[in-house]
């Protein structure tokens, strides 16, 4: 349970920008003498947005030292998209013991959404307090001198007959013994990591969808049973993760964060507004913990289904999509056999068609702008290149011609999932009050 809450405070974290942040410590002198000063800072810097601001307990006492301050600054910076916010922290301290002293460390905790608990330390800082020189000196000069030892005679030859020099320990060969053992030390561990059993692949229910219902239900009985509110949220984590990778056919043990990327990928017509609501939602639970109430946790649960039901949904073709299918394979085929132009153009030519069908939109050209903005909330870059390729003549080099008629049947469906508002190319229009403009580049 420990291994699943922690994969999931990492990685249903947003896809915003990682926040981070560092803590260092310095005096302007490194040495004084007795009565001098000298400044001591302390300095927070935060880099983009953390989900909670660094924890600092600011030092109160400087042992052998009289102390003032602190004084505060606050600087802040904006480069290339990232923020900068730099705390500075600055005392006086008037020596007043000698001595050697050190500082720190200090240390400052935080917690970020895409990086998890923060925790930063200074490196301690010495400082020297000397006597001043003109004592130093008197004391010096008061100090006896030692009066000089006779030197002995140097030993008789005769003596030292017979006498065999003391080698010592072979070091030499004790470290060369010693490093052998580390290396074939290393070896093992290398070869051991490299045989890593895999992961060991998890049973499939027959019925995906039923299955996740399931465990869903489950979660909420045992959170009303126990009130564990972390508990619940990583509970629903786990049925979310174990559908999307029987749904979308993924490797054994992935991530939920990986599932979620994948889903973007394979079905990009999804909305991404509930899974993302639905990440931000647990991702608080999992962070701030406390109580669930009922109507949280009924959105929780409300959720976890809608996403179910939206990829479900984008499963199931509609007869016009089943006719647009089958077309794109057709000309897949032509594409496939060495006709790569005429393949192409035979689905570029099917596509627009049951697009201007789908949407009532009139003869022309589609209005590129106005799809494109029914298409920006599904934040999919896929789906835009995808329409902007119905513009070109020539099919896109090196791309399977199935995953390009894939790609045309998931604009389609994308297109016809978002086309509650109709747009011409000012804007949005009413449909009650005239059909969608077509007017729009090729």
């Amino acid at each position: 349970m420990a291994a699943i809450l922690a994969v999931l405070m990492l990685l249903l974290a947003p896809a915003a920008r990682a926040g981070d942040f560092d803590l260092s410590a310095r005096t302007d002198k490194a040495e004084v003498d007795l009565g001098d000063t000298l400044q001591f800072s302390l300095t927070l810097t935060v880099h983009g947005d953390l989900t909670f601001q660094p924890q600092l307990d600011l030092p109160t006492t400087f042992k052998g030292f009289d102390a003032q301050g602190p004084s505060e600054s606050q600087s802040f910076s904006w480069v290339n998209g990232a923020s900068t916010d730099v705390y500075t922290w600055t005392w006086t301290l008037e020596a007043q013991v000698p001595g050697r002293y050190t500082f720190g460390p200090y240390r400052a905790t935080a917690n970020d959404a895409l990086n998890g608990r923060l925790r930063r330390a200074t490196r301690p800082v010495v400082v020297l307090v000397r006597h001043p020189q003109g004592l130093g000196s008197t004391l010096a000069s008061l100090a006896p001198t030692p009066s000089p030892q006779p030197t002995p005679p140097p030993p008789d030859a005769a003596a030292l007959r017979g006498i065999r020099p003391d080698w010592g320990l072979p070091w030499g060969w004790v470290a060369a013994v010693y490093g052998g053992l580390l290396l074939v030390l290393g070896i093992a561990a290398g070869l051991s990591r490299g045989r890593r059993a895999p992961p060991k692949e998890e049973p499939l229910p027959a019925d995906p969808v039923a299955a996740a219902y399931r465990r869903l239900d489950l979660a909420r009985r045992e959170f009303e049973t126990g009130r564990d509110a972390r508990g619940y949220a990583i509970r629903v984590g786990e049925a979310l993760r174990l559908y999307l990778r029987q749904r979308l056919d993924l490797r054994p043990g992935l991530t939920l964060a990986e599932a979620v990327a994948a889903l973007r990928g394979r079905a990009p017509q999804v909305p991404p507004g509930p899974v993302s609501d639905l990440r931000r939602r647990l991702e608080l639970q999992l962070y701030a913990g406390g109580a669930l109430d009922p109507e949280e946790l009924g959105t929780l649960d409300a959720g976890a289904r809608d996403v179910i039901r939206a990829l479900e949904g984008s499963r199931r073709l509609t007869p016009a999509q089943r006719d647009l299918a089958k077309a794109l394979d057709r000309m897949a085929s032509v594409w496939a056999s060495g006709q790569a132009k005429s393949g192409w153009l035979g689905m570029r030519s099917a596509a627009v068609e049951h697009i201007r069908k789908a949407l009532a939109l009139g003869p022309g050209p589609l209005p590129k702008a106005a799809l494109t903005r029914m298409l920006r909330p599904m934040e999919s870059p896929e789906l835009a290149r995808t329409l902007d390729s119905l513009g070109f003549e020539e099919p896109p080099r090196g791309s399977d011609p199935k995953a390009v008629a894939g790609g045309l049947l998931a604009l389609a469906q994308a297109l016809e999932a978002a086309r509650g508002a109709v747009f011409d190319e000012d804007g949005p229009r009413d449909a009650g009050r005239g059909g969608p403009g077509t007017q729009g580049a090729d």
